[in-house]
């Protein structure tokens, strides 16, 4: 697993010490010491030693030391030595927010009473990849898992290949995956969907979420289903029903049956409780109920303050939503927050208070999220974040800080002519030329065309290939920037000329 950097020259320190959860069969109690050391911007490392007390099996005690870095902003190296534990090392590569690849290796010490593994595990092998082809379709994708693990009684082999595909009312996640080595042996397909509610099945089933999950193996067949409806009660309250059936004989399965499941969560300031009721198949009906909270300390804010849910091991993002007076990305004085400016973090969302401070916690540590902001809670339509969204790996127990930027966008106008004439239905392309970003623009009757909200920065102005093909012209890309001035963004002067062939 890949860690989060420090920042060059800080200092983290971490200690715990507490009873393991019972019925437990690692161990009774165990303590913790964490040192980490920010030595670059791009290189952090880590020392610290656990220890773990057990009554009817020895002690253990495993120093550690560890190593992370980023060579460069697409490239992720970590590599971690656990005294009479394991040997890991992982990469990473991630050029932009669709792309991803990881690779693992983890080697274990021979131990018959180890906590850190499975007893009798030797070595492990993990490569995964995700892939979405075209960022604006961002719930389209594709990931990737190949795990080998090596024991004593042998080798154990899994892969698992996953889509996502979403339509205005359902996502679709189908996948495919195998399991070979030991006593499993099986191929299985399987289908995982989400209907999302709509606002036409009425004033009840519009605030309904349903979600389903199949699983077919080639020779057993049908291995397990569920099925679930959960709907908000009041605010803070939500309540889910459903069932799940398991083939008791299929290959990797245990007891089959029809189990069925009501959940109840509500949500207060301060703490969070869920209420469970679980009825399997033969067995008594079963209750529980936790009440989860925590307290939470911003370093960067200064600001204390309580968490519905639980905290460690957790994540949270805190900054402030700025205008942008020069648009280079950075807070200079002067420069004013934005109020009640809605960001986005994930499937999570907030607004900024007064002064435009954000905070959410209750993210997952390592697993990329997608910040952006939304930019129809902004008070004008030319007014739009700097960059559309950015990619946040959190780490745990601590706030992650990004500022968000927004700039003043301006509109751009011209006119597309041949021999003097306007050429009205031809499709333009701008192109910002830092990030690649296209947009798309067609000119009216007149050859005119018109863009509002695009941002500071440098443009290139092309004509498609397609149309220069059709109308047997060629035209020179029109470059130019957009920068702030005393009298706004904007450029009305662009004229691109078509010439003849022939």
């Amino acid at each position: 697993m890949l860690t989060e950097l420090l920042p060059a020259r800080r200092f983290e320190y971490g200690l715990s010490a507490g009873r393991c959860p019972q019925p437990s069969f690692i161990c009774n109690a165990t303590t913790n010491v964490d040192l980490r050391y920010g030595a670059t911007a791009r290189w952090t490392v880590q020392g610290g030693l656990d220890q773990f007390w057990r009554d009817s099996l020895p002690d253990r005690t495993h120093p550690y030391a560890a190593l992370v870095g980023n060579p460069s902003n697409a490239w992720a190296i970590q590599s971690e030595v656990i005294g009479a534990g394991l040997v890991r090392g992982a990469l990473r590569y991630e050029p932009s927010v669709d792309l991803r690849l990881e690779g693992e290796y983890v080697h274990f010490a021979r131990d018959s009473a180890s906590v850190l593994a499975v007893p009798g595990r030797r070595a492990q092998w993990t490569i995964s990849g995700f892939l979405r082809p075209n960022t604006s379709n961002g719930f389209f994708f594709l990931d990737g898992r190949f795990e080998r693990i090596s024991t004593d009684a042998g080798a154990l082999t899994r892969t698992r290949l996953g889509a996502s595909l979403q339509t205005d009312e359902l996502r679709l996640l189908p996948y495919v995956r195998t399991e070979h080595g030991g006593a499993t042996h099986g191929e299985f397909v399987g289908l995982a969907t989400f209907v999302l509610p709509q606002a036409r099945w009425g004033r009840f089933l519009s605030q309904v979420l349903l979600r389903t999950n199949a699983e077919i193996e080639r020779r057993a067949g049908l291995v397990s289903w569920s099925a679930f409806a959960a709907r908000s009660l009041t605010r803070g309250v939500r309540i889910e029903v459903g069932a799940n059936w398991l083939r008791g004989n299929a290959p990797g399965g245990g007891g089959g049956g029809l189990t069925y499941t009501m959940t109840v969560t509500s949500y207060f300031s301060a703490m969070r409780a869920v209420t469970s009721v679980l009825a399997p198949p033969g067995q008594p009906v079963s209750a529980t109920q936790f009440l989860q909270g925590s307290v939470l300390w911003d370093r960067r804010t200064n600001r204390l303050g309580a968490a519905p849910g639980p905290s460690l091991e957790r994540s949270g993002l805190s900054g402030h939503v700025f205008m942008d007076v020069n648009a280079n990305g950075i807070r200079d004085v002067g420069e004013p927050a934005i109020a009640n400016t809605r960001v986005l973090v994930g499937w999570l969302s907030t607004r900024t208070d007064s002064d435009g401070a954000y905070r959410l916690w209750d993210l997952v540590p390592f697993e990329p999220v997608i910040v952006s902001l939304d930019s129809t809670s902004l008070d004008s339509p030319l007014l739009v974040p700097l960059y559309a969204r950015t990619s946040i790996v959190p780490g745990p127990n601590r706030f992650r800080s990004l500022d968000i930027p927004v700039v003043e966008a301006g509109i751009i106008e011209g006119r597309v002519v041949r021999s003097g004439a306007g050429v009205g239905g031809v499709t333009l392309i701008l192109t910002d030329r830092r990030s690649g970003m296209p947009r798309t623009l067609v000119t009216f009757n007149d050859g005119a065309f018109y863009l509002m909200g695009v941002k500071p920065g440098d443009y290139e102005l092309t004509v498609e290939e397609q149309v220069l093909d059709a109308l047997a012209v060629d035209a020179e890309p029109l470059r130019f920037s957009l920068v702030p001035t005393a009298n706004g963004i904007g450029r009305s002067d662009l004229v691109v000329r078509l010439k003849s062939r022939f």
